[in-house]
């Protein structure tokens, strides 16, 4: 019957871990377990299951970043925007203080404007 014999670090170790295959009889070359290869095979399955979750847990981490990143980027063009609202809101407040005085000043400017156009017509009929 063979036998593959690996270190106790072979839970750990990658999948294309050193190993001999040996005979009933002969003697391990290696400190450690002898095991199976089906025990092997299962090793090595956990083994790249391993590397497949250290994979998906960078790439959960740059998911992460990115959504910091655009969190951050939201923000600030939520700040942009408010602070362009404030503005504009200071402006527009601004704007309807002098507009009594504006419509006030053009009222004038056309009792004025037809005051004159009718003292023109009268000394013109005269």
């Amino acid at each position: 019957m063979i036998v593959a014999c690996a270190l106790v670090l072979a839970l750990i170790a990658p999948a294309r871990a050193d190993f001999d295959l040996l005979e009933q009889t002969q003697p391990a070359p290696y400190r450690g377990y002898l095991i199976t290869p089906e025990r092997e095979k299962k090793l090595r399955l956990m083994s790249e299951e391993l590397d497949l979750y250290k994979g998906l847990a960078e790439n959960n981490k740059k998911i992460l970043e990115n959504y910091k990143e655009s969190v951050s980027l939201y923000q600030e063009r939520l700040n942009v925007a408010q602070k362009d609202n404030s503005e504009l809101n200071d402006k527009l407040r601004k704007h309807e203080e002098y507009t009594f005085w504006k419509y006030a000043g053009m009222f004038t400017l056309g009792i004025l404007t037809s005051v004159a156009t009718a003292f023109a017509v009268s000394q013109a009929v005269k």
